[in-house]
């Protein structure tokens, strides 16, 4: 029982990192987007491993689930050790860039403990539902997204309570960046949803002619 409720928070702590990352910024520091999603991701890092190590104190066992990508993932590991111990700027090589803390080894092992915490968490039926999550997201930073192509930000009401994009110093109407401060990184976002949008779709498509043909 005690095992099953620490999954059921595990999974449920996907469904909001998947809901909410997209939407963490503040403006209480230089780095209004990056950094503060990433010290959110490092909490739901330390958070979830905890709980799948809970997890296997509890049951006295190991969990784990074999994949294929075990050994590429120690490989790159394995470099990004290397490349810390011979760093001439540690630093750097464990926090990654200086205003983000990411693309450093810390981000690294923590996508891997997410990997595989995620890998020995969620079950097939469940995916589902971690793609909906994630699409819900998608959706709400692109509604997000639209204001400012017609000159008001939500973040600029937020911030400054103005019905503008005047918060900004970039041309936010012309390239609009929404929660992520800046323009690729809101498309790259989006374009790595399209796939699993479309999946989603046609499975719902599928399921709806179906039932028709049922009725």
């Amino acid at each position: 029982m005690i095992d099953t409720y620490l999954r059921k928070a595990t999974l449920w702590l996907f469904h909001f990192w998947l809901l909410v990352v997209p939407f963490v910024f503040t403006a209480v520091n230089d780095e209004l987007f990056e950094f503060n999603k990433m010290i959110f991701t490092y909490a739901i890092a330390v958070i979830v491993t905890t709980l799948w190590i809970a997890r296997m104190i509890w049951k006295k066992e190991i969990i784990w689930q074999s994949t294929i990508l075990f050994w590429p993932i120690m490989a790159y590991a394995a470099s990004h050790l290397l490349a810390t111990a011979f760093s001439v700027h540690p630093h750097t090589s464990i926090f990654g860039y200086y205003s983000r803390f990411h693309g450093g080894l810390l981000s690294t092992l923590t996508y891997i403990s997410l990997f595989f915490a995620f890998i020995n968490t969620v079950r097939h039926e469940e995916l589902r539902a971690l793609i909906r999550t994630s699409l819900v997201a998608t959706i709400g930073v692109s509604l997000y997204a639209i204001p400012e192509h017609f000159g008001v930000s939500p973040s600029c009401i937020l911030i400054t309570g103005e019905f503008s994009v005047g918060c900004w110093v970039q041309d936010v109407q012309t390239r609009v960046f929404a929660t992520f401060g800046q323009p690729n990184w809101l498309a790259a976002y989006i374009l790595m949803m399209l796939p699993l949008a479309w999946w989603y779709l046609a499975g719902a498509w599928q399921a709806w002619r179906h039932q028709q043909e049922k009725n």
